[in-house]
């Protein structure tokens, strides 16, 4: 059972925590559901945090409480906790990047180094859990961040402390195809349920098909494209029987250092010298200018005479954030980390001079005898959701990716087009449109998603516009709806025009796709009066893989750093493809951290399977 806390706030306690709630500024919400609210927060203009509101009745205050006690960098780290009237209330750390689950879809199967390195991660991570009595419960790659450092294990809201006597669970929690058979109510779960479910993962990223996929078992025991002492450790971590697998993700681990496939990058450098667990020690990155996961004897290199896709010289490399001449520089770093303490004398500030106007509404209402306390006050501020627009450009399939069937222009040409695509605020006012857009569909094998590339410009000579957001629709030669995806980004500038690449549908092969502005609220519209980032980038070029795949890679640096509002600590770095006409095929994004001011950090951006290309371009955004 969560160990709840059923006693209501009183008068006093409901002041205070509403008055802590409203010291953080709601950013974005990430995710509503049963299990509660995911919002971006920040405070004092500091952050971005990650804030999970959930359920009072299932909380776990006693994992929240132990996480706080874990070391490992490959776990979040938590900054505050406190109670609603019906939520508990969690507040994290926010870690740039993308999920596992897109990053393996975007690229398709990984090589077995990445792969071992990005599990080894994860080893680490559960590891610590484990020694602290937390079982995560739901292992999988939706719950996995990928960002520059490696591989983050986020999510406990279903993580339960282990060792309870019980029989079984209380209820089946967990993803298909990762969860562990005893996760369906056989028996108890324990670390061996994390391990099993940590074995599915390394065997999704080796064969890039999801294990409740039909063919996911036999491509384990017949792909060449990993070496049999992996294939051994995956069906080992599966096992039915616990009492088969791995009884840790420590012996896990220490089996994956045994096997000579992961030997550099510092990805096992927590197991130590003698093999025991060390979860603060940092990972030895292997050189600044290497691209993300490079390490020498993990990485594989392609052979000399090999076929070696180029950048023609004419491909831009100067990113600019927002459009216009260079303006003076403007000396700022990239953001830090606020210590714990810092965190709460800006919250205690915040919630005194919220409080100074709270205390005349309490008196009013508990006269009225309408201050609750019995705790069964709601009070929940991002219930409304925000009201997407309905209109769109399309782009149809008829031999070209990403051009209009009919015309064989590009769908955001001419003013029709550009009319089509605007995105509107509550008061109607045209904010941004789609200007450009191109796609292209990954091989039957990669599971037949959609790659796009998309150009948003902003309509507005003086205000910001907080996360546009993008709707991606396809639909089949009748028309039919076949698959509907939302894109937000982080925000546009007065003037700007931002790119950026992704994944939608799966699947399934659209005949058209329309790339759909959505409507936002007014409060995501900002004046802005200072000088937009802007950054450069520098040596971009094409390298195979050698599994099919490119690496685009190069350095970005920071010429304008962003104004102190915009709290994001990462940079989205897209590549984008065009064909000899200059009309975008298609192209991919990865995430790297913000260089401070002048400074530069190397990226790689992968794409597995290309389409055949003439030009790429680079363009950078925070994020």
């Amino acid at each position: 059972m969560p160990n709840r806390s059923d006693k209501p706030l009183n008068s006093e306690q409901l002041m205070h925590a509403m008055s802590v709630d409203d010291g953080y500024r709601v950013e974005r919400v990430l995710a509503r559901g049963a299990g509660g609210v995911t919002e971006l927060v920040t405070i004092d203009g500091s952050g971005p945090f990650v804030r999970k509101k959930i359920p009072r009745e299932q909380a776990r205050r006693t994992v929240w409480a132990v996480l706080a006690e874990c070391e490992s960098r490959y776990l979040p780290k938590i900054w505050a906790t406190y109670e609603m009237p019906e939520r508990f209330v969690v507040v994290l750390d926010f870690v740039a990047g993308e999920t596992l689950e897109s990053y393996v879809k975007g690229r398709g199967a990984l090589p077995e180094g990445e792969a071992c390195r990005l599990i080894a991660n994860i080893c680490e991570a559960a590891d610590d859990l484990h020694e602290h009595g937390v079982i995560h419960r739901d292992i999988s790659p939706a719950n996995i961040i990928v960002s520059s450092s490696g591989a983050h294990l986020i999510d406990l809201g279903i993580s339960r402390m282990g060792g309870t006597g019980a029989a079984h669970d209380t209820l089946p929690f967990g993803t298909p195809g990762f969860a562990a058979p005893e996760q369906y109510g056989f028996t108890e779960t324990d670390k061996r349920s994390d391990v099993y479910s940590i074995g599915r993962v390394l065997g999704y990223m080796l064969t890039g098909v999801n294990p409740k996929d039909e063919g996911f078992e036999a491509r384990i025991a017949n792909d060449d494209a990993f070496s049999t002492s992996l294939r051994d450790i995956v069906w080992r971590a599966c096992e039915f029987d616990r009492s088969a697998r791995f009884q840790s993700a420590h012996e896990m681990a220490q089996t994956i250092a045994a096997s000579g496939v992961c030997v550099a990058g510092g990805a096992l450098d927590w197991l130590g010298s003698n093999g025991s667990a060390s979860h603060g020690t940092e990972i030895n990155d292997s050189g600044a200018s290497a691209p993300i996961f490079a390490g020498s004897g993990c990485a594989t290199a392609p052979e000399n005479g090999s076929s070696s896709s180029t950048v023609p010289a004419s491909a831009p490399v100067v990113l600019t954030d927002a459009s216009g001449a260079a303006g003076d520089s403007v000396a700022a770093s990239a953001k830090q980390p606020l210590s714990k303490v810092r965190i709460a004398l800006m919250v205690l500030f915040a919630s005194l001079a919220a409080i100074a106007s709270l205390a005349g509404i309490a008196l009013i209402l508990n006269e009225a005898g309408m201050l609750p306390s019995s705790g069964s006050a709601q009070r929940d501020a991002m219930d409304s959701q925000v009201d997407d627009g309905d209109v769109s450009a399309s782009s149809g399939r008829d031999g070209q990716a990403g051009q209009n069937a009919a015309s064989g222009e590009s769908p955001a040409a001419g003013p029709a087009a550009a009319e089509a695509g605007r995105g509107a605020n509550e008061s109607g006012d045209a904010m941004f449109e789609v200007v450009e857009s191109g796609w292209t569909i990954s091989s039957q094998e990669s599971g037949n998603y959609v790659h796009y590339a998309l150009a948003l410009r902003s309509l507005s000579d003086e205000e910001a516009v907080r996360y546009p957001k993008v709707r991606i629709t396809g639909r089949d030669e009748n028309g039919d709806l076949l698959f509907s995806d939302e894109q937000t980004l982080n925000v546009l500038y007065p003037g700007q025009i931002v790119y950026f690449a992704s994944l939608a549908g799966g699947n399934v092969v659209p005949d058209t796709v329309e790339f759909a502005p959505c409507a936002f609220e007014d409060y995501n519209v900002t004046p802005f009066e200072g000088k937009a980032s802007r950054f450069t980038v520098e040596g971009v070029s094409a390298v195979p893989d050698g599994l099919s795949g490119v690496n685009f890679v190069g350095e970005v640096k920071t010429d304008i750093a962003p104004e102190s509002s915009v709290v994001m600590s990462g940079l989205a770095v897209t590549v984008v493809l065009r064909d000899e006409n200059g009309d975008i095929i298609s192209g991919a994004t990865s995430f790297v951290d913000l260089p401070a001011q002048g400074e530069s950090v190397p990226f790689e951006v992968n794409y597995y399977d290309p389409p055949e290309y003439a030009t790429v371009e680079a363009y950078a955004q925070v994020w």
